[in-house]
């Protein structure tokens, strides 16, 4: 947790590469890389950046940051397209995102009522790895444990701070 990043230029980049090897589906893959940057480098981002591909921008930036309550103003989705003339079949996949994503996540935004969504976890842990995270990212646990369908109701990291003068509202 020692570590320091403001003159990351003089750090190789394999020096500040790591994975997050646990999540199962893209909710789990941004939630737990919270986590893991918490793991490497001793706090939450401040800023969140995802780069994927532009038909998973609603998904990523509208869905799954909402279920984080990440600000909207601190994340931000960088969407590439694949090759022209790759053998990429993007009107299939916009079509696969919105029938097994979208519409799942919309429904279910923690991915743990959608039998569909559920199924996909169960087949992608064969070997009913658990995640370290409960432990490493003690602020998240309950977050980590949550299933709604309401979103999160509870305070996180990343959650803006009340003003003074709403703590003495608050109390008064």
């Amino acid at each position: 947790a020692d570590v320091q990043l403001t003159n990351s230029e003089s750090v190789p980049v394999s020096h500040r590469t790591v994975t997050e090897d646990f999540a199962l589906d893209s909710f789990q893959n941004l939630m737990f890389s919270l986590c893991r940057f918490k793991e490497v480098v001793g706090h939450y981002p401040q800023r969140v950046t995802v780069v994927s591909f532009t038909f998973k921008k609603q998904r990523f930036q509208e869905m799954h940051r909402r279920a984080l309550r990440f600000p909207a103003a601190q994340f931000s989705y960088l969407g590439i397209q694949p090759p022209p003339g790759s053998r990429f079949d993007l009107v299939k996949a916009e079509e696969g995102e919105l029938k097994n994503s979208v519409r799942l996540f919309e429904a279910d935004p923690y991915g743990c009522h959608s039998k569909v969504l559920v199924a996909k976890r169960e087949a992608r842990n064969p070997f009913h790895r658990t995640t370290p995270y409960p432990l490493s990212c003690p602020e998240l646990k309950s977050l980590l444990e949550w299933c709604g369908p309401s979103i999160f109701p509870d305070r996180l990291p990343w959650s803006p701070r009340p003003l003074e003068s709403d703590m003495e509202a608050t109390l008064a």
